[in-house]
């Protein structure tokens, strides 16, 4: 850890004891299950005045029992479905939930000899003046075959989570588990071309152990999370730890994803009338080939803000600075730049005027949401763009856009809990790439936002639907062209680790170029929750991949799991 995230560190740990504090609030893990419910409830409400602004992600637990509440006073749990999610949203929340009548979630259930599972969400629990704990334990098994070669693929994760509060100031959250697994071919190679780096995760290292009956070949590797979370003021709170954080409304985000690896992070929420304003100050790792043995990892920082404003009942705009830098750039500047530390400040101003080469980005991002059924969404990303070249329609090479649009169509056609999603995303060639590897978008040889990184059109489409409580039925369809490098020393602009200087032609410059890539995937997966948070499922995943002047490479995968307080891992790209 850098000097200077030490000392934001140790500042933030001062504010805790320094400022009188009333409340305060662990997040859901990102890309958990309950944002999909979040999103119910707040298209069906017709109103997003008073509520949180569902761009900045993750979502405070704290947040999510309003939300539930919002849905008993304005009568929107109707289907046998919803009530069944209700009590989910209660239950797993509990500690947020203390005042909520027993009617509307039966809290009390046996427990397991007087010890475990005093509450039904929680293996673990303590509950004394100034002080409350609960402990989970995690576990995901799942065996399967896939169709290229017939062998079995599996994945074996255990640890546990711990989450609890203070004296009323302070929230914390832990989670840690260690991860075996033989997981789908291009999932293998993806870890391959990620310097061993497994997707969404860091360092893996192969087993290599034929000893097992479904074979050798597999990754092991170890995850861990944690921060706190207390609030300054009445509507300022701040986190600081290692997590994931993520900035849209759709299944990708072109601003930031929960795709890649967690970051430690120091993150300033700020909510005050319409207004949403997040300050994200974060360390990342520029892990590389010239990085992969032992050894200290160098290491670049991100900084971010976000600022969204609901306007009427049903609109939200949000606009959006990042900048990612090196610790050392041509003016000689080393460690983390304190300018950015401002909160307010336009980051391309201090670039400008401290005369650095750090890598700016900008945007916004937006949702309407309409007739209690639906909502559109999107982003638009800006990496760098020349109005004139854009006029004069000759494809230059530095027009670096990116955008996204998308709907959401709740209780489709009249069918409780049919939920229907889809998405467009494009992003033009060496969008979130630089001049410098380390000044890249990037974080631990993955991109920050989107998987595919750049030069890419996708189209995605999501049903979900809950016939019954425990019942849910999820699939997903995607398919996206891309371009690729023929090789390592020819950029194409789809990769953003390579040098932006590299570009092949200053003009006419198109989506997909260099060796175009055609994917198509399908993930479905059928759940039936057997206990709270306890999954039994059963899940099938294709994946067709047409590469220029070469074979198709085709591949299904089709398996049963159990997940304990786990959440399904995606293998979308």
């Amino acid at each position: 850890m850098s000097a200077t995230i030490r000392q934001i560190g140790a500042l933030a740990l001062l504010l805790v004891f320094a400022v009188p504090a009333k409340a305060q609030s662990v997040s859901l893990p990102a890309g958990h299950a309950t944002e999909h419910l979040i999103d119910r409830i707040e298209i069906r409400s017709g109103d997003l005045r008073g509520q949180l602004q569902s761009a900045t992600k993750p979502y405070r637990r704290e947040d999510v029992v309003q939300y539930a509440l919002r849905g008993d006073s304005l009568g929107l749990w109707r289907s046998k479905a919803d009530r069944f999610n209700r009590r989910y949203l209660y239950r797993d929340n509990a500690e947020y939930a203390a005042d909520v009548s027993d009617s509307l979630w039966e809290r009390s259930e046996k427990d397991w000899f007087g010890v475990f599972y005093r509450e039904p969400a929680s293996f673990l629990q303590v509950d004394v003046p100034a002080f409350d704990l609960r402990i989970n334990p995690v576990f995901h098994g799942s065996l399967g075959t896939q169709s290229a070669d017939g062998d079995f693929r599996y994945l074996n994760t255990r640890g546990a989570e711990m989450r609890g509060r203070i004296d009323g100031k302070v929230a914390f959250y832990l989670f840690a588990s260690e991860n075996q697994g033989r997981f789908m071919d291009h999932v293998q190679q993806r870890w391959r071309d990620q310097d061993e780096v497994m997707p969404g995760e860091g360092r893996a290292k192969s087993t290599n152990d034929d000893t097992l009956f479904f074979g050798g070949g597999g990754l092991d590797f170890f995850s861990a999370r944690g921060y706190i979370d207390f609030p300054v003021t009445r509507h300022i709170s701040v986190q600081f730890g290692q997590d994931r954080n993520r900035i849209g409304d759709g299944v990708r985000s072109l601003i930031l994803s929960e795709a890649g690896k967690d970051m430690l992070f120091l993150k300033v929420k700020t909510r005050v009338w319409k207004i949403d304003y997040q300050n994200l100050f974060a360390e990342l790792a520029d892990y590389g080939p010239a990085n992969t043995k032992d050894g200290p990892i160098p290491k670049k920082f991100l900084a971010m803000h976000r600022a969204g404003i609901n306007i009427g009942r049903n609109a939200n705009v949000g606009l959006f600075e990042a900048v990612v830098f090196g610790p050392v750039d041509s003016t000689g500047r080393s460690g983390f730049e304190l300018h950015y530390l401002n909160p307010l400040i336009f980051y391309r101003a201090i670039e400008f005027n401290l005369g650095s080469l750090d890598n700016v980005l900008i945007g916004a991002d937006w949702k309407v949401n309409f007739l209690r059924h639906g909502q559109f969404y999107g982003q638009f990303v800006l990496d760098e763009l020349n109005i004139s070249k854009v006029r004069e329609a000759q494809g230059w090479w530095a027009n670096k856009v990116g955008l996204q649009l998308g709907a959401k169509y709740i209780d489709a056609f009249g069918l409780p809990n049919l939920d229907l999603q889809a998405e467009f995303n494009t992003v033009r060639p060496y969008t979130y790439g630089h001049f410098e590897r380390v000044s890249s978008y990037t974080h631990f040889s993955q991109p920050l936002a989107h998987p595919l990184g750049a030069n890419f059109r996708e189209g995605i489409a999501v049903l979900r639907y809950q016939p019954i409580g425990p019942l849910t039925i999820h699939a997903q369809l995607t398919a996206a062209r891309f371009g690729t490098d023929p090789d390592e020393a020819t950029n194409w602009g789809g990769d953003p680790f390579k040098d932006n200087d590299d570009f092949i032609q200053e003009f006419g410059n198109t989506i997909g170029q260099g060796v175009q890539n055609d994917l198509i995937m399908i993930d479905a997966t059928v759940g039936y929750q057997v206990f709270h948070d306890v999954y039994a499922d059963l899940r099938l995943i294709h994946r067709r991949l047409q590469t220029a002047g070469q074979p198709d490479n085709s591949n299904t995968f089709i398996g049963v799991g159990v997940r304990w307080n786990a959440m399904q891992r995606d293998y979308t790209y």
